[in-house]
């Protein structure tokens, strides 16, 4: 805390900034971060490397504009104050993880957040990735995008045609509707447009954060993430 500065508010070290302003936001967080990284025993150049993401983070050289439709979103993105956009497919595995208690904590904070979903398939999961995904908007366009993307998740091992279409039984679709849709070329292309725009702002894997247009660097844990919210939150509310 002697030796890494805040990147806001204050313009001294995290310890000085403490003493001298303690209604510093920034400089609390930081502490908390430096904290939880030396409780987890990480040595100074990771907890360095970990602020360096953070104010990146916060304080990016650019900001995207992404729009978002409302059907693959947990609240109406023109009236949240904070927008969380996740490029994401459901065969990833560190998504199959993050995704769900990405989704408690937006629940916990309300609408003030919206979580939207974009689509990125992976190219080495081959036509299944772009089957799924396909699947899932097919479900958003019958206003179950949420339900279908929990049960995907659940079974990210098991998505052939015929399992999608048991999915979609069982959240309750249209089934000539949803059988349609997911093959419509409208819904294919919707899919690769989401994936040819998360290349446009740099993604090139997944999950893949961004937080008002700006990317989430640094550890993917609950935690963490969450508290970057929190930040941004913060922000907007027009805090220090």
């Amino acid at each position: 805390m002697k030796s890494i500065h805040v990147y806001y508010g204050c313009t001294d070290t995290v310890l000085r900034c403490l003493r001298l302003d303690p209604a510093c936001h920034t400089a609390r967080r930081l502490a908390g971060l430096i904290l939880r990284f030396v409780a987890m025993g990480k040595p100074d150049a990771y907890i360095h490397r970990q602020v360096r993401m953070r104010a990146i983070s916060m304080h990016p050289f650019r900001q995207y504009r992404i729009a978002c439709d409302p059907r693959f979103c947990t609240s109406d993105p023109q009236k949240a104050k904070v927008v969380l956009v996740v490029f994401s497919e459901f065969m990833c595995p560190v998504c199959s993880v993050v995704l769900p208690w990405l989704r408690r904590i937006v629940a916990t904070i309300g609408p003030k957040v919206a979580l939207c979903y974009k689509f990125f398939p992976i190219s080495s999961h081959g036509k299944v990735g772009v089957l799924s995904c396909s699947a899932a908007a097919a479900a958003g366009f019958q206003g179950k995008f949420w339900p279908m993307h929990d049960i995907l998740y659940k079974n990210r091992r098991r998505q052939a045609l015929r399992h999608l279409d048991g999915y979609a039984r069982a959240v309750g679709l249209d089934m000539k509707r949803y059988r349609a849709d997911r093959a419509a070329l409208a819904t294919i292309r919707m899919v690769i447009q989401n994936k040819r725009l998360g290349w446009r702002v740099g993604v090139r894997g997944t999950p893949t954060l961004f937080l008002d247009g700006k990317r989430y660097r640094g550890v993917k844990s609950r935690t963490e993430i969450a508290d970057r919210i929190a930040e941004e939150l913060h922000l907007v509310d027009g805090g220090r």
